[in-house]
């Protein structure tokens, strides 16, 4: 490879079009037009491989699409030109996509100082199988087929998703304001987590919480976080609401205990008031937009007790409150299978390139080449 040095100078009256690059290997794309704050951006060209030295270990990997050709980017975005007669630039793309090299490049970052960026010495100083050509591009082929079918997962899970919010709208809409200091109350109390009986329970940060539908993400024990400061004890049946940047909509329902971050609040239900209703009411539209307004900071938002309990939220009337639970539920259970199919195919992926460019998976390729009618090429 070779890195593009092709600058342009930069006026800053003009307004110019710059690229960025997703994570996990999702390509490259068009920024909208800003001022750049410096005297010269490197212009890209199509074919380009390009990555991104901020957050590398998040796989900010890919190609320049043609139709990106000749737009800015900044020294964050390095580029390179590749030589098509040693690597095809999208099976470069997939050698750093690999879990285990995502992981040297985490530990790598880790180790340094500062805001650690991972650049472009380190990416030429990396060590990439060089299959024959006619295997790098069959890999690339068998990957991006398993791309395709997770990328349609993925927009069913936003379907669902959207429809869950749908539906969530339709029953709350017409509902009568409750207070919600009616509804539920703070109990639980906070806990060392350094202590024996409580450093192997899953620690729940805001981060295990899904935006918008209140499932529950992975978690890690307390002791591997290293968490130190006190956490909320949690038991079945609580709700978890977060505090912090409301407007993402995180409450969950726990079924078992679990350590609750600082930012967010166990809601333990009034007698008579289900769990799941009450997590569905903090999720619906108009408590959010309340507690936006109620919330007084702008850098981050955060709304604390006074400002929590001092809101209402709309709850349905007893002869609808089972209805409304099964109804979302139902779609959640269709949300959490069609989000599992999509993590276990992740899975396959993820060991299937390793396989793959370990040399673990024999393939076999028939190609024809410039000496031979035909032929086979085998990846060692």
């Amino acid at each position: 490879m070779k890195a593009r040095t092709d600058r342009v100078a930069i006026d800053p009256r003009i307004s110019y079009p710059t690229m960025g690059v997703r994570w996990y290997g999702k390509g490259a794309y068009l920024r909208p037009n800003s001022h750049p704050k410096t005297k010269s951006l490197v212009q890209v060209h199509g074919g380009d491989f390009v990555f991104c030295r901020i957050d590398t270990q998040n796989g900010p990997f890919g190609i320049v699409p043609d139709d990106l050709e000749g737009v800015l980017v900044t020294n964050e975005f390095p580029l390179y030109e590749v030589d098509p007669e040693v690597f095809d630039p999208h099976f470069l793309v997939l050698c750093f996509l690999r879990p285990s090299v995502l992981r040297g490049i985490d530990a790598r970052r880790n180790g340094r100082d500062g805001r650690a960026r991972w650049r472009e010495a380190d990416l030429e100083s990396a060590v990439v199988p060089r299959p024959p050509l006619p295997v790098q591009r069959r890999i690339v082929e068998v990957i991006g087929a398993v791309n395709e079918t997770i990328e349609t997962l993925e927009h069913e899970i936003e379907t669902v998703t959207t429809l869950m919010s749908a539906v969530r709208q339709s029953h709350f809409q017409a509902a009568p304001d409750v207070p919600l200091s009616d509804l539920c109350s703070i109990t639980a109390g906070l806990v060392d987590p350094i202590m024996p009986k409580y450093s192997g329970l899953p620690h729940m940060g805001v981060d295990a919480i899904e935006k918008e539908t209140g499932r529950i993400l992975s978690m890690r024990s307390a002791k591997e976080d290293a968490v130190i400061s006190g956490k909320f004890l949690v038991e079945p049946g609580q709700v978890v609401y977060s505090k912090v940047r409301p407007a993402l909509r995180k409450a969950c329902v726990p079924d078992h205990q679990v350590l609750c971050s600082a930012d967010a609040y166990p809601l333990t239900p009034t007698p008579g008031v289900p769990a799941e209703l009450l997590r569905e009411a903090l999720l619906e539209d108009s408590f959010t937009s309340r507690v936006l307004t109620a919330s007084d900071r702008l850098k981050m938002p955060k709304v604390n007790r006074k400002q929590l309990f001092a809101t209402s939220v709309r709850w349905p009337q007893p002869q609808d409150r089972e209805s409304v639970v099964a109804s979302l539920n139902a779609i959640r259970d269709q949300l959490q299978a069609v989000t599992d199919e999509r993590d276990r195919l992740t899975t396959v992926r993820d060991d299937m390139l390793e396989a793959l460019l370990n040399g673990e998976i024999d393939m076999i390729v028939d190609f024809e080449d410039e000496e031979n009618d035909g032929g086979l090429c085998r990846a060692d």
